[in-house]
């Protein structure tokens, strides 16, 4: 099968998107499929998938809407060359031009709107994306052979009326090297030697108003009176203004010796920080899966999340960490119980992987994408 997956961008700053695309691409190429990837701007080298991936990188013409003249030139001709597409996001450019060509070419098509279809989303700025709802996007979704969904949960707080019965939830995985060949956890460490001999407490993934980073601050604070050896390190980037924010007010709680930013980190530097992490926090408002949260489980880490994250039940019930309200004291609380608790936080860990292992590894779920490109290809209707 020919598959041609369309991103706006591939910058690792777009966070679980973008991983998630990339994993799912190389994921497909390992079972023998054509498999391609078109979208704007750049990405650093070590962050590329392997080679059976094809990635087609163009300009952009304009810096907003992810306009590119060349993306949408070449689209034409590598759309005709595809089986079926996968779009990926919605909002901008690429989506837009890719879901044109393909409804004027008669090539089925799939779009993973990446959370920007849940109520929250739509409620950010929301008379912009009412207006580029009418005018482009419905025609988007309902020319779409399927909407892909990653959690029940982030079908279930979509608006209704974009659900159709072809609609389908498969969740994002990880490659088996997530959870096997991990550095030591030495190794991160020594490059950050104010965390020698602490307990670290991590805070993995865009630092963005929706995740929160300023509660994980607040509530490690509160920690440091239950566990005074912890020391939080937030890895990411984030505008400027607003993590100098985070940073002024980590000073102002008089945390400077005991909170670390990273900033981004990648490949094998952020498989370093995942190993040496005692915890991993999450208090995030919205996240309609948590890439991040399961490579942490794939690392054997316990973690705390909120309920926004949409898989959070699969982590209550499978025992992998704590879900509780987004607020200092509640994480607070739930970071002392595990990191007070040892064999609590052990076998927390050992869930966790066997809950990635079981359910969100990427050689499984990849066939099962086939699965569903199979079917939308012969007409088949999902649930």
């Amino acid at each position: 099968m020919k598959i041609l997956h369309v991103m706006p961008d591939l910058a690792p700053a777009t966070g679980g998107p973008v991983t998630a695309v990339l994993g799912m691409a190389e994921a497909q190429a390992e079972l023998g499929h054509e498999v391609s990837i078109a979208a704007t701007g750049d990405m650093p080298v070590n962050s590329r998938p392997g080679g059976r991936v094809k990635v087609l990188l163009f300009p952009r013409t304009l810096p907003f809407w992810m306009f590119s003249w060349s993306l949408g030139r070449n689209l034409q001709q590598l759309i005709a060359a595809s089986d079926l597409v996968h779009i990926h996001m919605m909002w901008e450019y690429p989506a837009w031009k890719a879901s044109q060509i393909c409804a004027a070419l008669g090539k089925p098509y799939i779009i993973r709107p990446c959370g920007m279809l849940d109520k929250w989303s739509l409620a950010q700025s929301a008379w912009k994306k009412k207006v580029y709802l009418e005018l482009f996007g419905n025609r988007l979704l309902s020319c779409s052979a399927a909407v892909h969904y990653t959690s029940a949960g982030e079908m279930a707080a979509s608006l209704p009326e974009n659900k159709r019965p072809a609609d389908f939830v498969l969740p994002v995985g990880l490659p088996v090297s997530a959870w096997e060949g991990l550095p030591p956890a030495n190794v991160f460490r020594e490059k950050f030697p104010e965390t020698v001999g602490r307990r670290i407490v991590l805070f993995f993934g865009r630092l963005h108003y929706k995740k929160q980073p300023e509660v994980a601050i607040r509530a490690f604070q509160l920690l440091r009176s239950r566990c005074p050896e912890a020391h939080l390190v937030l890895v990411g980037a984030g505008a400027a203004g607003y993590v100098a924010s985070l940073k002024l007010l980590a000073k102002e709680l008089g945390l400077q010796a005991h909170v670390t930013f990273t900033g981004m980190l990648l490949g094998e530097d952020k498989r370093e920080a995942l190993s040496a992490a005692d915890i991993f926090i999450l208090p995030s408002l919205r996240e309609n899966f948590g890439v991040s949260v399961t490579e942490a489980m794939a690392a054997g880490c316990p973690v705390v999340v909120s309920p926004g994250v949409d898989i959070s039940e699969d982590i209550r019930q499978g025992k992998a960490g704590v879900v509780c309200s987004p607020d200092p004291e509640a994480f607070s609380a739930a970071m002392a119980k595990i990191l007070n608790t040892p064999g609590l936080a052990r076998s927390m860990g050992e869930n966790g992987l066997r809950l990635v292992q079981r359910k969100y590894r990427w050689d499984n779920l990849a066939r099962d994408l086939i699965g569903v490109y199979g079917g939308v290809l012969s007409g088949k209707r999902y649930n």
